[in-house]
């Protein structure tokens, strides 16, 4: 498939998905306007559709930015699940949370402003979790998925977005020069994820790729 036709089947997909409140649409347009990282309209529409199949009671988030993942996630569990996300920026962590009491969701979603390298000393009086969704530092992957796997629940899963990197990791050494390295490390995570003894994964080509954890 081409370039353009990509294009045409991105927009056609998209052209699918409706926001769920007026205000999740102003946020995510105001967030891309300003340059916020947050995910693609067909990647979370994706995650909504496993918290919707999967049921989860706690999420656990790597990764803030404005609350738009978060709230998104709440809202797909049906507000049957408690979503705990970790930020490490402060004006992130300020913006996130004045996004989740606009909608006086704060008694459902706890942000947590923290370095997640580390996990927060909260986290095991939160746990365990039932899905922790990975979309933090790309080169933290494996860090982030050795120190919070320990905190799932007996049928947890896990969730990375970005795992395919724009496609670099199909040829990590013909990727533009800023991206070498990262696409090296990707592409050696996911042949690690995939290795995995205690997990079952699959990569699916969605948006900018996400992986799928279950435990074995």
């Amino acid at each position: 498939m081409n370039q353009e036709s990509n294009n045409r089947l991105q927009h056609y997909l998209n052209a699918f998905r409706k926001e769920p409140l007026p205000f999740m649409e102003s946020l995510s347009l105001e967030a891309r306007e300003a340059g916020v990282p947050i995910m693609q309209p067909e990647t979370m529409s994706a995650v909504e559709q496993f918290i919707r199949l999967h049921k989860p009671g706690t999420i656990l988030e790597i990764g803030t930015a404005v609350g738009y993942s978060a709230i998104n996630m709440f809202l797909s569990s049906n507000g049957s699940a408690h979503v705990y996300t970790i930020e490490r920026d402060e004006s992130m962590v300020q913006k996130a949370r004045h996004n989740i009491e606009a909608l006086d969701l704060q008694s459902h979603i706890t942000v947590i402003e923290g370095d997640a390298l580390s996990p927060p000393p909260e986290i095991e009086k939160y746990g365990p979790f039932d899905l922790l969704f990975i979309d933090a530092g790309k080169g933290h992957y494996r860090t982030f998925f050795d120190a919070y796997t320990p905190f799932l629940s007996a049928n947890g899963i896990v969730i990375h977005d970005n795992v395919l990197l724009r496609g670099y990791v199909l040829d990590p050494d013909q990727a533009p020069k800023r991206f070498k390295a990262m696409a090296r490390k990707m592409h050696a995570f996911n042949i690690w994820l995939q290795d995995h003894p205690d997990f079952h994964t699959v990569l699916l080509p969605i948006g900018d790729g996400l992986s799928l954890s279950i435990k074995k």
